[in-house]
């Protein structure tokens, strides 16, 4: 399948591109959706690429944490060891996106309301033609929602818990600063809510947009602004401030306190410097709150990994519930998603898309990705490698498969897989197509897979090493051996009698 990836490339810039990995497999809790339409965000994954533009050499000669962490490396580690863990560090690849839509293909025993051929939203997972998502960030789509509305479902539910954090009444005067996806959204659900609502920017287009979409008034952003905006609230200020503008330095904020009225409350939803004027925020007692991402469960391993759902009467708004609260919003006319989308590309050419997000900022809003994968046939789960052992092999030499790749696989057992000159490596297995591409690609496998029946069914296959998680040794050993392959396995062969 194809996958969008940023591969940083140490003394050159980041690179965006689309690879070929394998599909990935579905599991007890997940879905497996065969994407139609991923969103590209302008904020987070621009500033992710944008972060990298500069070489990571230099990159890193500019941080001081990162200067000292290779000095407590090579002092703890040794030289070599470090310079290995630099090189990965400057050449690996980072998946990119996070929201999107498709139809469900697989659905695993512990997943509730999603069916298989369903149309669902998903969010946390990346740019690929197949995703598994979650249960807990895969919602269905209702009717006469498209799938690329629905791609919207992540970034929809940012913007709505930073207005929830807003805790915002109706009639009150809303502020928002940066009227980018998040910030456009953000003011479109204020309205919905009663507010009246103001906004600012720098691109003049987005402040037309805005009111088009239900802002009372906008202002560009310059100095000029707190001025216009007391005028305008009759020296009242603002009662919410929500900011959704990135960078900037300190004045974001600072232009937010003095916007404000006595006892306001101001959400950070960007990436903006808080260095807060203590002495305006202490005169005007405002409240300061951060909003995180959809909301809450976001970076809880048990919520996201392990689908343990929060009780609806402890926590009345989850990250799955604002999911699905947002695509009902969509599908009411509530929030309009249509006319933010300013661009839309295959996904073969996603690197075109990001270049144009790199180079004309101010002419993208939305940008989204499209797919074609396949709902009747099985996703690949085995691609071959580019880079391929040139040696010659010899009928003697043990072809070897490999399950697994953290860190100690890293460190030791592929990289001597790799300096052997009397085996060759078949194939890396493990559960993430990136990773099995990737690192096949680095230690010279012959091909990288995300099912282990590619290794039992291939003739070519001598001897497997099981390098996984303890509790996944047994049930491979068991299986390599009556596949009639050679095993060796890390500690412990297992870890109960049973």
């Amino acid at each position: 399948m194809k996958q969008v990836f940023m591969r940083k490339r140490g003394l050159k810039p980041a690179q965006v591109w689309t690879e070929d990995v394998p599909a990935p497999r579905c599991a007890a809790g997940s879905v497996l959706i065969a994407n139609r339409h991923s969103l590209i965000s302008a904020g987070t994954e621009g500033s992710a690429v944008r972060s990298n533009r500069r070489d990571m050499v230099v990159k890193a000669l500019r941080d001081p944490d990162i200067r000292q962490s290779v000095v407590d490396m090579v002092v703890n580690d040794g030289i070599a060891k470090t310079a290995d863990r630099v090189q990965y560090e400057f050449t690996k690849w980072t998946p990119l996106g996070y929201s999107g839509s498709g139809i469900a293909m697989e659905v695993g025993e512990e997943v509730d309301g999603v069916s298989p051929g369903q149309l669902v939203a998903y969010g946390g997972q990346h740019h690929a033609e197949y995703i598994r998502a979650p249960k807990n960030l895969c919602v269905p789509v209702p009717d006469g929602v498209s799938t690329g509305e629905a791609a919207f479902v992540a970034v929809g539910s940012i913007a709505l818990q930073a207005v929830r954090r807003a805790e915002l009444q109706v009639g009150d005067v809303v502020l928002v600063l940066g009227l980018g996806l998040v910030g456009q959204l953000v003011a479109q659900m204020a309205h919905a809510a009663g507010a009246r609502v103001i906004g600012s920017d720098l691109v003049p287009q987005r402040l037309r947009l805005a009111e088009e979409l239900g802002a009372e008034q906008t202002f560009p952003a310059h100095d000029a602004l707190p001025e216009q905006v007391r005028r305008y609230t009759k020296g009242l200020g603002a009662d919410r401030v929500l900011i959704c503008a990135a960078g900037g330095g300190n004045k974001p904020i600072e232009q937010a306190v003095s916007m404000a009225r006595d006892r306001a409350r101001l959400v950070v939803v960007g990436g903006v410097n808080l260095d807060v004027p203590r002495e305006q925020f202490y005169m005007k007692e405002l409240d300061l709150v951060i909003s995180r991402s959809y909301g809450p469960g976001r970076y809880d391993r048990q919520y996201e990994e392990h689908g343990v759902d929060y009780p609806i009467g402890y926590v009345r708004w989850t990250e799955r519930r604002n999911m699905e609260e947002f695509l009902r919003l969509v599908r009411a006319g509530r929030v309009q998603v249509k006319p933010l989308i300013t661009h839309e590309f295959p996904v073969e050419e996603a690197a075109r898309a990001y270049e144009l997000l790199m180079g004309s900022p101010g002419e993208c809003l939305a940008v989204l990705l499209r797919y074609d994968a396949s709902v009747e046939a099985p996703p690949c789960r085995s691609v071959q490698a580019l880079a391929v052992s040139a040696r010659t092999i010899r009928k003697s030499q043990g072809r070897v498969a490999v399950f697994g790749c953290g860190s100690f696989a890293r460190q030791f057992h592929l990289p001597n897989l790799r300096a052997r000159g009397d085996l060759t490596f078949r194939t890396l297995v493990t559960s993430s197509g990136q990773s099995a591409r990737e690192m096949a690609v680095r230690y010279g496998a012959e091909r990288s897979a995300t099912d282990a029946t590619e290794v039992w069914n291939d003739p070519d296959t001598d001897a497997v090493m099981i390098l996984t998680r303890d509790s996944s040794h047994a049930p491979l050993v068991v299986d390599a051996l009556r596949a009639g392959k050679h095993v060796f396995c890390e500690k412990p062969l297992a870890t109960s009698l049973e």
